[in-house]
C-alpha cells in the first residue's frame, strides 16, 4: 500500500544514489549536489510511494533532475559552440557497441573501470560499480537507454577532469550504447571492431623483427592505458588531462618512472602492468614523442 515517502526513509538510499549520479556527472562535488536537489524537490511536496518501490522512484527522480540540469545548461550562453548532433538525450541515435568498445577503450580506459573492456583507469568513477548498481529493481531498474542517455550527456557536457570533445557525433553515440550495455555487465558478449586475439610478452632482445615487436607492443599498451589523458600524435591520441607528450619529450626513464609510480591525478601502473610492459610503454613515448 502506497504511503508518504517520509525524510527518515532517505538516508537508506543516499549512498545508491550517489553512486549513480557520480557516474552521470563524473565528478564528486556535482553529484552530491545533484542528489541534494532530487531530495529537496521530492520532499517539495507528499509522494505516495510503495515502500518496496522508494529506491526506484528516487532514481528516476535523480535522472530526471540530472536531465533537467543539463537542459538548463543548454539554454545559458556557452563560451564555446556545441554541435547541435552533441544534445540527444531525448531520442539519442543507437550507435555500434562494437565500435564504441574500441573508442572506449582508447579514449576513455586510462580514466575509468570496465571489466568487459579490461581498463583499470580510477580518475573518474568505476563504472561497472556505477551503473552495475543501478540495473537492479531496488535501485531503479535502469534499462540500457536511459544508461546511454546520462552517458551521452556526460560526454557532450563534460566537466574536468573530463576532457572536452572526447569523442563526438557518431563515435560519442557508439562508446554511449557501449557503456550502457556492457558497464557492471562482464559478459555483455561485445566484441571491439578489429578485436583479434594476443599475447603479452616481455621484452625483446636482439635484432631482426624484435625492436618492432616491442614498440607495437608498447603502442597497443599506451593507447589502451594513456591516450584518454596524454595526447601523442604518433599513437593518434588527444587526452588534455596528463601532459601533452609531443611537447614534454620525456626521456624513458622519466617515463617508466612516471608509469610505475603514477602522480596528482595520475594512477599508478605497478601491480596492472607487468615491468616488461612498463618498459616497452617507456621505450615506446620516449621514441616517438615530438616526432
Amino acid at each position: 500500500m502506497p504511503t508518504t515517502l517520509s525524510p527518515q526513509a532517505l538516508p537508506a538510499h543516499i549512498d545508491a544514489l550517489t553512486r549513480a549520479a557520480r557516474a552521470m556527472t563524473g565528478s564528486r562535488e556535482d553529484a552530491d549536489d545533484l542528489v541534494q536537489d532530487t531530495l529537496l524537490r521530492v520532499l517539495a511536496r507528499d509522494r505516495a510511494v510503495e515502500v518496496e518501490a522508494a529506491g526506484a522512484y528516487l532514481h528516476q527522480a535523480l535522472r530526471n533532475q540530472y536531465v533537467s540540469t543539463l537542459r538548463q545548461r543548454d539554454r545559458r550562453p556557452r563560451t564555446a559552440p556545441l554541435e547541435s548532433e552533441d544534445f540527444r538525450l531525448v531520442a539519442p541515435t543507437s550507435g555500434d557497441p562494437s565500435a564504441g568498445k574500441t573508442l572506449f577503450t582508447q579514449n576513455c580506459g586510462s580514466c575509468h573501470t570496465m571489466k568487459n573492456a579490461g581498463t583499470s583507469g580510477t580518475t573518474g568513477p568505476n563504472l561497472d560499480d556505477a551503473f552495475g548498481s543501478v540495473r537492479t529493481p531496488a535501485n531503479g531498474s535502469f534499462d540500457e537507454s536511459t544508461i546511454r542517455d546520462v552517458v551521452r550527456g556526460q560526454i557532450a557536457y563534460a566537466e574536468p577532469p573530463m576532457p572536452q570533445n572526447l569523442v563526438q557525433g557518431d563515435d560519442a553515440d557508439s562508446v554511449a550504447t557501449y557503456v550502457a550495455k556492457c558497464a557492471g555487465v562482464p559478459a555483455c558478449g561485445v566484441q571491439a571492431t578489429g578485436a583479434q586475439a594476443t599475447t603479452t610478452t616481455g621484452a625483446t632482445t636482439g635484432g631482426g623483427g624484435g625492436g618492432g615487436a616491442a614498440a607495437a607492443q608498447g603502442k597497443q599498451i599506451f593507447t589502451e592505458n594513456c591516450g584518454g589523458c596524454h595526447t601523442l600524435k604518433d599513437a593518434g591520441t588527444s587526452g588534455t588531462v596528463g601532459p601533452n607528450l609531443d611537447d614534454l619529450k620525456p626521456p624513458t626513464a622519466v617515463v617508466d618512472r612516471q608509469v610505475t609510480n603514477g602522480g596528482q591525478v595520475m594512477p599508478a601502473f605497478k601491480g596492472k602492468l607487468t615491468p616488461a610492459q612498463i618498459a616497452a610503454v617507456a621505450t615506446y613515448v620516449s621514441s616517438v614523442a615530438g616526432k
